[in-house]
């Protein structure tokens, strides 16, 4: 019987895990801290260690570092909680499913990406043992802010979207995205919303860059809050080290270009950054196709944290919410596309031709989708949309699937062009 918890919100990535386990020895489940992976495993579990629990005269985690093969006892599937603080752990795994040659024996989740060096890497990749399954704090779906009336997979058939009205309520889409995705957030009074967010960053400022690896130099608490602040004006754009170099240059929290790269290497390992690499079709064109990648916080609460804001000055400075709008859109295009085994890109090329969101399927489908909070701008993100799928089919690449505008609200439709109107508290997988 799974050691499901209380209380437990359903992920969309359950699904995915269930599946995987038929085909698998072992499952990785990577994702930030509070994003509910313990949780997760736990629905899908027989027995779990927890490294860091007490046992005995030695600590869990301890007992692992001596003899590996400790943390892996219990019923199967055997769930490891954040693996990566015993790295020799995953070799034992892999060890464990070369014996029995069996799917669904381990989950293992990790809130770090460790580095890989001669000391600390497991020695086997676990090509074809493990599979890594990415996981992200909830989406507007799971935690039922969305009426999922509308489906990316629908979308991506190229389905028409049936008319239908839905609200544009900006203070309730800053109140969405200031609270987030955390599970533990989403019963809290409004009041008290930003709370976790704000200590999530105080903890990563504090201790957690140095915690990923002993090697690192002692960091700056102030220089990490300063490059998170830096961050936080410009999530869901293309931001270059260069540019977050340039835009923490002011008095003692002044970052040197080798200070920015590293701090922000950690924050990735760490699954706070998101990255959405430059979209390159093949297609025939004189104009250069970047492929800078797009970067965002892997939830949007961490932006408002971030600029020290709250949701009555975000009201009042709505250009600034633009961003941080669509860092929730695309946290939920990242967590849909993961269920249909998607990825998700961006384009941009030399001409000023920009699309915030290119979802490719593994089949070859793609769409492209705009983000506009405001639903009067709409048109604006059409006539972009339009471009863009003259420019692939002039270049000599297939149709996109679909042509899709999210907003804050509004009017659901499709038009005659065949451009889609999807409010973002419509969609779903």
């Amino acid at each position: 019987m799974p050691l499901t918890q209380p209380h437990y919100l359903p992920r969309i990535i359950d699904r995915k895990i269930s599946d995987y386990l038929k085909l698998f020895g072992a499952i990785l489940l990577e994702g930030p801290k509070w994003c509910g992976k313990t949780w997760t495993v736990l629905n899908h579990a027989e027995s779990v260690t927890y490294l860091m629990d007490p046992v005995g005269n030695y600590s869990t985690r301890e007992a692992a570092e001596i003899n590996p093969a400790s943390a892996l006892q219990g019923d199967r599937p055997h769930a490891i909680d954040e693996w990566q603080e015993v790295p020799a752990i995953w070799d034992a795994v892999r060890f464990e499913v070369d014996q029995h040659t069996q799917s669904g024996v381990f989950l293992l989740t990790g809130s770090t990406r460790p580095r890989a060096t001669k000391e600390k890497s497991p020695r086997h990749s676990g090509a074809g043992r493990f599979a890594r399954i990415r996981m992200r704090p909830l989406s507007l779906y799971e935690s039922a802010d969305s009426t999922g009336e509308i489906s990316l997979a629908s979308l991506l058939e190229g389905e028409p979207v049936k008319a239908f009205s839905t609200p544009a309520d900006v203070s309730q889409l800053i109140q969405l995205a200031t609270r987030g995705g955390w599970p533990e957030n989403q019963k809290v009074a409004n009041q008290q919303a930003g709370i976790i967010a704000r200590e999530y960053l105080q903890l990563l400022a504090s201790s957690d860059i140095s915690d990923i690896d002993s090697n690192e130099p002692k960091h700056d608490e102030t220089k990490v809050t300063a490059l998170l602040r830096a961050f936080a004006r410009s999530t869901a754009t293309i931001i270059t080290n260069a540019t977050l170099h340039r835009d923490t240059q002011s008095g003692t929290q002044s970052l040197s270009h080798p200070t920015v790269a590293a701090y922000m290497d950690a924050l990735s390992r760490l699954f706070v950054i998101e990255e959405l690499p430059g979209w390159r079709p093949q297609i025939r064109s004189k104009a250069r196709i970047t492929t800078t990648p797009k970067r965002l916080f892997v939830d949007p609460s961490l932006a408002v944290a971030g600029l020290q804001t709250s949701p009555q000055r975000l009201a009042r400075d709505l250009p600034t919410f633009g961003n941080i709008f669509e860092n929730l859109c695309l946290r939920d295009l990242l967590v849909y596309a993961n269920a249909l085994e998607g990825s998700v890109h961006h384009f941009r090329d030399s001409n000023g031709l920009e699309v915030d969101a290119i979802i490719e399927l593994p089949d070859g489908r793609y769409g492209a989708f705009e983000i506009k909070l405001n639903a009067a701008r709409a048109g604006e993100a059409t006539h972009t949309l339009l471009r863009f799928r003259d420019k692939m089919l002039a270049g000599g690449a297939d149709a996109p699937s679909c042509l899709t505008v999210i907003t804050g609200g509004g009017i659901a439709k499709t038009d005659a062009s065949k451009v889609s109107i999807v409010p973002s508290t419509a969609l779903c997988p």
